[in-house]
């Protein structure tokens, strides 16, 4: 009997050790996998793959951010997707949960898979807000494989929360299941999305839990390199961290016409897309490339580039458009020419004859100080830290003269002193202009329609004004 229970209280044991361990691995395996409660007014680029038609980064177009994130028009066309706000990483369906606290402006998605779910090929599952319901769906392949229009009731500003299960997905609102979607589609490995319809919806504090992705990094994209002296500028893209964070990027080099020895630049540990290779020989060229690491392990190499370091130069001569006079001025336009290796600090121009010079940074640049009458030609000449480039072939030729800027909205004619004793005007107002030539074909009006007169207003000249408008003279 003693050794009953003996075995008993062993298996008892056994048993609550087993429970014990799976209940700890269970919680172990609902680890926080993403989150963002879109602080500051730029988008995070290593969370999330913005794709907006009207802008990016986050302060302008259909997806900005402040304090808070807004997404519109994503569906266009008949078209879901067209605007769309999508994690960078893929979430395995193990113990997933996606929430975010949620407010409708139009029809808003939070959805788990691909963002464009009615293109063939694609899956989906979604919490769809629509006025006052909420509702739960799951596409694949361009079709509905599981729907409910009455999932819940819509509440602004609550926390709605779609996790998976066996057989589909639950959606939760504050905590409370809504409602649960069965369905044959299986989905896993998938990024998740935001998106409205038309009108920005606003979304926060989005979440992302469930078992990590062991893998390492994808291959860093985009990879580029442009030279300098004795050093190289690298820049990349952020790859898919497949579930655990990029903690460094490696960067490696080797001359060109080495075959296999890669050496690694010793730039420190940096999460940072962009590095600059010092050290090099001026007129060797080099291969690049980087690689991405995460807790669990380093990705394989991006594609190569190649760049050539070269001592800088002065610049290139910038080549001449075209020159524009002005009252005792000249507006000369032009292209840059190449910077020789080295950032143009400004650009040059200078008249022919009188050598009287303009600077700037761009084109065009306005030469002062002409003679009007005379006829000018220009030149450019482009500077960097190295020196100042040989000048440009000459521009055409102009003369500046005294510019009579008309708008058509209000012209004034001046008179001399003749004239004006031949107009007839009563507070201001000109009534008749009289016809000098013998003709009496005088000018008349009335009314609110009538030009104004001023004596002696400009340069001891009267005017004549006319609104652009209504005021005119009718001829008797």
């Amino acid at each position: 009997m003693q050794k009953i229970i003996q075995s008993r209280k062993s298996l008892l044991s056994i048993l609550l050790i087993a429970v014990l361990f799976f209940s700890f691995s269970g919680m172990a395996q609902a680890a926080t996998l993403f989150s963002d409660d879109f602080a500051g007014t730029t988008i995070n680029v290593a969370k999330w793959t913005e794709i907006d038609t009207a802008g990016a980064g986050g302060t302008v177009g259909n997806i900005q951010q402040n304090g808070t994130l807004t997404v519109a028009n994503s569906f266009v066309g008949s078209i879901w997707g067209i605007n769309s706000l999508n994690s960078l990483d893929t979430f395995s369906s193990a113990n997933f949960e996606v929430s975010a606290t949620m407010t409708q402006g139009s029809d808003q998605l939070l959805g788990y898979g691909d963002h464009n779910f009615q293109s063939a090929g694609t899956r989906a599952f979604l919490l769809d807000l629509v006025g006052g319901l909420v509702y739960s769906i799951a596409w694949e392949n361009g079709g509905v494989t599981g729907f409910n229009g009455n999932c819940g009731v819509y509440t602004a500003g609550a926390t709605y929360m779609l996790k998976v299960i066996s057989g589909g997905f639950e959606a939760y609102k504050n905590g409370v299941l809504m409602c649960t979607q069965l369905t044959s589609t299986v989905i896993t490995d998938k990024p998740i999305f935001l998106q409205s319809s038309g009108a920005a919806s606003t979304f926060d504090d989005v979440l992302v839990t469930g078992t990590a992705v062991s893998s390492a990094p994808d291959a860093p994209a985009g990879f580029g390199a442009t030279a300098g002296n004795s050093q190289v500028a690298l820049a990349w893209t952020a790859p898919n961290a497949n579930g655990s964070a990029i903690t460094d990027y490696v960067v490696e080099y080797k001359l060109s016409s080495e075959p296999t020895t890669w050496t690694v630049f010793a730039d420190g540990t940096s999460t940072s897309t962009a590095a600059t290779v010092t050290g090099l020989s001026n007129g060797s060229s080099y291969d690049f490339r980087v690689k991405a690491v995460n807790g669990i392990g380093t990705s394989v190499a991006s594609a190569t580039a190649s760049a050539t370091p070269t001592v800088p130069t002065v610049p290139a001569a910038p080549t001449i458009a075209t020159a524009i006079a002005g009252n005792t001025s000249a507006s000369v336009a032009f292209t840059p020419g190449g910077n020789g290796g080295s950032a143009i600090t400004g650009y040059v121009a200078t008249s022919s004859p009188g050598g009287f010079t303009g600077s700037g940074a761009s084109s065009p640049i306005t030469v002062s100080g002409l003679t009007n009458g005379v006829s000018y030609t220009f030149t450019v000449t482009a500077t960097n830290a190295i020196g100042t480039s040989v000048a440009s072939s000459a521009s055409n030729s102009v003369t500046p003269s005294i510019e009579v800027p008309m708008s058509i909205a209000n012209i004034s004619l001046w008179l001399d002193g003749s004239d004006s004793a031949s107009i007839t005007q009563s507070g201001g107002l000109i009534t008749q202009v009289n016809d000098k030539s013998g003709n009496n074909k005088n000018g008349i009006a009335s009314g609110t329609t009538r030009p104004t007169f001023s004596a002696a207003a400009l340069n001891g000249r009267s005017v004549m004004s006319f609104d652009g408008g209504t005021d005119y003279l009718n001829r008797v």
